[in-house]
Parts: structure tokens; C-alpha cells; sequence
């Protein structure tokens, strides 16, 4: 596949198995504008529909820690342009003044490239909750409204990750990023940088409307993966 350097996807057994059975095998086409504006207006509907569990996870948290309804992060979108993510913010005033230190003491991954934590001692206790129900992630919708994303693509990478990528996976900043997508459907968190980037240049290669149906139908079993991973964890 063209984009892709690597001989053996940097997965295991499993997640490779996983991410076969998502894919349609067509080859690559450019989504339309007009399924581009339906998907828009799709955004706006959910977003419509979404804004009183927003308004109530926002209230809940800033009850916990006062500041902003919305986050706003700097990310790498399609041509590698950056632009704002909007986020349900989850974590507590201040936040991003501790991240090296979280980095150094909380992070998933034994790789400087990638930071995930599924304890963070920022969030605040409603945030973890909305977190795990994937609320945090509805405002992106309003990403989607305004064209800098899709509702299946690549995960948006923030400016210090997106400079680990490497030429061979440049091929996934060819599409939009997305609020979910192949690497998030076949295992999220569980995949590793390198891996991630596999997937993204693999569904850069197999982009469709059928293989972004696929997808997004397999998105709420991945979602009830993620609630009982964090189920488990805070009984731990």
C-alpha cells in the first residue's frame, strides 16, 4: 500500500484481526462535496441533540473546578494544517501547567511520542465520567461544522506528536481527521504510536462512504469497551 514503509503492521495478532475485519477492500476515493455538506449538517444535528448532556456534564464540573465550558487545543488537521479542537473541558483549572509532570508519572506509553493516561490526577471526577462516556469528545462536532474535520478520520494529533511522524506515514494527513476511525475502532489506547500511524496510512489507502459507514457502525461497541475498561478500573 502506497505511504506505508513498513512490511508487518506494528500490531499484535489481535488488533490486526480486528482491523481486517473493518476494512472494505476498494480502493481509494475522494469523498464529494455534497456527502461532505450532509455530513456537516449531520454535525450540527447531533450537536443540537447533545447540548443538554453538555450543558450537564459543564455545569458538573464547573461545580468542581470554575473555568471555561469548552477546551481548546491546538491539533494537525488535513495538509498538515493546525487548528483548534474544541473539547468539553475535564480537567481542572490550571491543568496544562502540570503535564510534564504527569508525563513523567502517569503515562500509558514507555514512548516520548505518545501520551495517554487513563489515570490523570487533572481530571476531575465528573470529567472522568464524561470521558468515559466519550461526552468530552461531542463538541468536536462543531470541528466538523466548520470543515477542519470528519466524522471518520485519523485522530487529530497535537503539534508535539505530529512531528514524530515519519515520511512513510505523511500519507495520513492526505484526509481529515476524525471523531473516530480505524485505529480508534480497532483498539484505541491499546495500539502504540507507530501502530496508530499504520492504521491511519491504511484507511488514508481505503477511504470511502462504505468503509466510513463501517466504521462508524462499529464506533459504539468500541465505546462500550472503553466504559467497561473504565468501569474496571476505578473499582481497582
Amino acid at each position: 500500500m502506497a505511504g506505508v514503509g513498513v512490511e508487518m503492521p506494528p500490531l499484535s495478532a489481535g488488533q490486526w484481526e480486528r482491523a481486517q475485519r473493518l476494512l472494505v477492500h476498494a480502493p481509494a476515493v475522494r469523498i464529494a462535496p455534497k456527502p461532505r455538506l450532509a455530513e456537516r449538517l449531520l454535525a450540527l444535528f447531533g450537536l443540537t441533540l447533545a447540548a443538554p448532556l453538555l450543558l450537564l456534564f459543564g455545569w458538573l464540573i464547573r461545580r468542581e473546578s470554575p473555568g471555561p465550558l469548552l477546551y481548546r487545543q491546538v491539533r494537525i488537521g488535513a495538509g498538515g494544517r493546525p487548528f483548534d479542537l474544541f473539547k468539553l473541558r475535564t480537567m481542572e483549572a490550571g491543568a496544562h501547567g502540570r503535564f510534564a509532570e504527569v508525563v513523567a508519572t502517569h503515562n500509558d506509553y514507555d514512548d516520548p511520542r505518545f501520551f495517554k493516561a487513563d489515570i490523570d490526577p487533572r481530571v476531575t471526577p465528573s470529567g472522568a465520567v464524561a470521558r468515559a462516556l466519550a461526552v468530552d469528545e461531542v463538541p468536536q462536532l462543531l470541528n466538523v461544522v466548520r470543515g477542519e474535520m470528519a466524522l471518520v478520520g485519523p485522530r487529530p494529533l497535537i503539534p508535539e506528536e505530529d512531528r514524530w511522524v515519519e515520511d512513510w506515514a505523511a500519507e495520513r494527513r492526505s484526509v481529515p481527521p476524525g471523531l473516530t476511525g480505524l485505529w480508534q475502532t480497532a483498539g484505541g489506547n491499546e495500539i502504540g504510536f507507530d501502530g496508530m500511524l499504520w492504521l491511519d496510512c491504511l484507511y488514508a489507502g481505503h477511504r470511502s462512504l462504505r468503509q466510513d459507514l463501517r466504521l462508524a457502525l462499529a464506533t459504539p461497541r468500541s465505546l462500550l469497551a472503553r466504559l467497561g475498561r473504565w468501569r474496571a478500573g476505578s473499582r481497582a
